[in-house]
């Protein structure tokens, strides 16, 4: 084997490498917009719940595309703008004012599961640094997301017992 080859190979090696142990994960689109759709709609039934006549409402087609249609570009670039990451030394993700804030196991003091707007979340804090992350547990390629869980959390993390994984 040539020498360059070698050499490609070992990058391409340490490269994988890297890519395995830190891995990184997306909202579900289909899901954050399934939910974002079904408030639209739920607002259109309050609305004609409070003497909009149904005339009114259903008379205002474009008006409701166009709001499903920004709901579907929206929830396209949070999916897409939130990304979160597992690695071997913890979790990093997206405040939600959008800075990159990340947490080593170790730091983790608490983790909770809760639903916000009927979507799973898994909340970890450390009072050490004032931080408290939200992560979605509903992600596009969640069978992934538990595996790297299941690879990197530590035994005696609260990440491990508040997913009992």
């Amino acid at each position: 084997m040539p020498r360059n080859q070698s050499a490609r190979n070992g990058v391409l090696d340490v490269m994988q490498m890297q890519a395995q142990s830190q891995r990184s994960f997306r909202m579900s689109w289909l899901r954050l917009y399934a939910v974002m759709g079904s408030l639209t709609f739920l607002g259109t039934f309050i609305l004609v719940g409070m003497g909009w006549g149904i005339e009114v409402v259903l008379g205002m087609p474009a008006l409701l595309l166009g709001q499903l249609l920004f709901q579907a570009l929206f929830a396209l670039w949070l999916c897409q703008a939130y990304p979160i990451r597992v690695t071997q030394e913890g979790l990093t993700a997206m405040t939600f004012w959008g800075k990159h804030a990340s947490l080593t196991w170790e730091e983790i003091e608490g983790a909770r599961t809760r639903s916000f707007l009927f979507l799973p979340h898994l909340i970890v804090s450390s009072k050490a640094r004032g931080i408290t992350l939200w992560f979605p547990l509903f992600l596009g390629d969640q069978p992934d997301f538990a595996a790297a869980l299941q690879e990197h959390v530590p035994e005696t993390s609260p990440v491990r017992q508040a997913l009992r994984i």
